[in-house]
Parts: structure tokens; C-alpha cells; sequence
């Protein structure tokens, strides 16, 4: 009886001191603070990401129909910069229309459309909060990733978009935004995917 008493208080010490451990692995993302909060994460945000691809994917509810903004081909003029400072610079209109879609219905006629009167504001500012974990289609790999949001202020005047961020490694990046504009005869979703690289 002696003997399992001491085998149980051993057991319970182990758990105790295991329990008790630091995790000092998680490094915090540079430039990646908003509102005082810090990511955990081993990669950075700031620097130069180059577009390498804009996928776009239209739904009315879950039918696919045909996409309004055709993805375009980009160049090495085609980046956004992350400063460590929370704010952000896209290199021209032809990035900033990856990045940016106004997309409208009314229920008037319950068409989906893009709203071209836009004036790009190439300059803005960003927040990082964390988010959880996924595993999602975008990313070449099928285990559970860490998933950023990304907040982009003033990206244009009075509107603010929102992405999730996939690093799957420390110079690849994919900003996944969902956007879903419901009207009374239709749920129109557009699901859109940049894949960048440092």
C-alpha cells in the first residue's frame, strides 16, 4: 500500500513539473504588432513581396459562375511593401487591383458588378492579429497552419478589406479574402487567393 502511494505521488510530481514548463519556441513576426498585440510566429512580414498570382473564384451560394475581373500577369513591378512600422505601399494599379475589388449587387435587378470608379490608394495602413490554425486548399500542403488576419486600413477611402495570411514557409505568403454580397435572390461569394514570395 507504502508503495502505491509513493508511485502516486511520484506520477503527480512528473505531471506537475511537465506542466510547468516554458515554450519559448514562438518568435514574434516583425512589423506584425496592432493594438499592442504581437503574433507568434517564426516569419516575418515586412519586406518587398513580389505577386506572383491572383486567383479569383465566383459562387452564387455554392454554383460557380463566371468571374467579373479576369487575374492578371504580373511582373517584378508588381509588390506590396510591409513596413515594420504598420504601414504598407503597393507598387502600382495593376497590383493594387489584386490586392483591391469593389464588387456590388442591388436588389433591384440582384446583378453582381464592379465598381470601376475607384481611385487606388497605394499607401495604407495594416493590423495582424492571430487567428488559429488550418488546413486549407491554397496551400501545398495538407498540415494545420498557422492563419493570420491581416486588417488593411484606408487601402481605399471609407472602405477597409481583411485577408487571412498563409506562410508556408519564410518567403512564400498567400492572402486568402472572402467576400459574400447577399441579395434577396441571390448569395454571391467571391473567394480570392494572392500567392506572393519574398
Amino acid at each position: 500500500m507504502k508503495r502505491n502511494f509513493n508511485l502516486l505521488i511520484a506520477a503527480v510530481l512528473l505531471v506537475c513539473l511537465n506542466s510547468c514548463k516554458k515554450d519559448n519556441s514562438a518568435k514574434p513576426v516583425t512589423g506584425a504588432q496592432g493594438a499592442g498585440t504581437t503574433i507568434a510566429s517564426t516569419y516575418s512580414l515586412t519586406g518587398k513581396w513580389y505577386i506572383t498570382k491572383d486567383s479569383v473564384q465566383t459562387l452564387d451560394l455554392k454554383t460557380a459562375i463566371p468571374n467579373l475581373v479576369a487575374p492578371g500577369k504580373f511582373t517584378q513591378n508588381d509588390f506590396v511593401v510591409f513596413n515594420s512600422d504598420s504601414t504598407a505601399a503597393i507598387s502600382n494599379t495593376h497590383a493594387f487591383n489584386a490586392f483591391y475589388t469593389d464588387y456590388e449587387a442591388s436588389n433591384t435587378d440582384s446583378k453582381l458588378r464592379v465598381n470601376t470608379n475607384i481611385i487606388p490608394n497605394l499607401g495604407f495602413k495594416y493590423h495582424v492579429s492571430f487567428e488559429g490554425y488550418s488546413i486549407t486548399a491554397a496551400a501545398s500542403q495538407n498540415l494545420p497552419q498557422q492563419v493570420y488576419a491581416l486588417d488593411a486600413e484606408n487601402l481605399v477611402a471609407l472602405k477597409s478589406v481583411g485577408y487571412n495570411i498563409y506562410m508556408p514557409s519564410a518567403t512564400t505568403m498567400i492572402l486568402e479574402h472572402d467576400l459574400e454580397i447577399p441579395t434577396l435572390q441571390h448569395d454571391y461569394r467571391i473567394k480570392e487567393y494572392i500567392y506572393l514570395n519574398k
